[in-house]
């Protein structure tokens, strides 16, 4: 799988930054030989590195739309990268270093419309966290592709029943396997819940995953309500390291749970689902406590009178996020758990009762591949869903 990501990358672009961020040291850089790490992807084809990142105290952000990362004081810097094309797939951002470290004591969040492959001329150690899942805070890098299509879930609908409009929920998003379906309207008798979005191949370029539907319009007998909006599926992430990939920290690529509506019996939005994470590298090391994580987000639950709860973003464990659920909502369907380590397909979102909304579907599960010589996983490791190797 990773070499047929690394083997359709296009021909280079220019280098765009001019910086080499923080902690910059240039030492002897040699983009020879990298042996059975390259694959088909030669790293003297990419802009040479012009030093090392060592990230610490606090969180950072990198924009892959320009190249700029923001550190936690909001300093901006550009760390040498360059935009690279996809063979059928979307452009990428590649930021060369060095070496990478993401300190225990800082965060890096990769967002913009473009996945991130970071090239690492020795190793990339994760001590804290570095992700590309989507939150309430906003998209991860190359989520929401325009290649997703039938991979997005369905809307939900709105229907009349004896109190009124009344939507269904939208469906689960997908990456590989299925995303839940949402709950249908007035006990299956009203609008049926948007389908998750379908099941696929592994993709043969690297990009994020795919959001869910959004909920289906309510109101009852008044003004029209909005349903809930879609969570957005995790982004999309390549290290491509020439010594190591070191984890006892966190790396994510997870789904955004679906977003509730405000009331008036407008359906639950659907989850995102998990994106994708590729690791090639010669050593990679998954400590104990060290998680890599690319699961769905819960679909939300349906509304009423009040609003429903909005499902939880994909978790950093092998637990499934959570579906929306608040039970001072009576009647209306609860939201679907997304999909995450063996149970990777998002789950159905509920219907509603009489004259009751649906939840959204659950978003499904990411992928995390790896191409590596030599895996060392601690038992205390977690990883969700498994790894899987070409």
């Amino acid at each position: 799988m990773a070499s047929a990501i690394e083997s359709d990358l296009g021909d280079p672009g220019g280098g765009d930054g001019d910086g080499t961020g923080i902690d910059a040291g240039v030492g002897d850089v040699e983009c020879g030989d990298w042996g059975a790490v390259a694959n088909d992807l030669d790293p003297c084809s990419f802009v040479e590195p012009t030093g090392s990142l060592d990230l610490r105290n606090g969180p950072w952000k990198y924009d892959t739309a320009t190249g700029t990362l923001t550190a936690p004081d909001g300093t901006a810097s550009t760390p040498t990268s360059q935009l690279r094309s996809q063979e059928g797939g979307d452009d990428i951002r590649v930021l060369s270093v060095t070496d990478l470290r993401v300190r225990q004591t800082a965060s890096l969040w990769a967002i913009g419309p473009y996945p991130l492959l970071v090239l690492s001329f020795d190793g990339i150690r994760v001590e804290g966290q570095f992700t590309v899942s989507s939150s309430k805070e906003g998209r991860g890098a190359g989520a929401d592709s325009a290649l997703c299509g039938q991979q997005t879930g369905e809307p939900g609908a709105s229907s009349n029943t004896l109190s009124g409009v009344v939507g269904s929920g939208g469906g689960g998003g997908s990456l590989v396997v299925e995303g839940g379906d949402g709950g249908d309207a007035d006990d299956g008798d009203g609008a049926q819940g948007g389908r998750g979005g379908g099941g696929g191949s592994l993709p043969s370029t690297l990009r994020g995953g795919c959001q869910g539907g959004s909920g289906g319009e309510g109101g009852g007998f008044g003004a029209a309500v909005a349903g809930g909006a879609p969570g957005s599926g995790g982004g999309g992430l390549l290290l491509f390291s020439k010594n190591y990939v070191d984890i006892s920290g966190q790396l994510a690529a997870s789904g955004q749970g679906g977003l509730e509506t405000t009331k008036g019996g407008a359906g639950g939005g659907g989850g995102g689902s998990g994106g994708l994470i590729i690791i090639s590298t010669d050593t990679l090391s998954i400590r104990d406590g060290g998680v890599v994580a690319a699961n769905g987000g819960g679909g939300a639950q349906g509304s009423e009178l009040l609003p429903g709860q909005a499902g939880q973003d994909g978790v950093l464990s092998v637990q499934e996020a959570q579906g929306g659920d608040d039970p001072n909502v009576s009647g209306v369907g609860v939201g679907g758990d997304g999909g995450a380590l063996d149970q990777k397909q998002g789950h159905n979102g509920k219907k509603g009762t009489r004259a009751d909304s649906g939840g959204g579907g659950g978003g499904g599960a990411g992928e995390i591949l790896v191409r590596v010589s030599s895996l060392q996983r601690a038992p205390g490791a977690v990883v969700s869903p498994q790894l899987t190797t070409p």
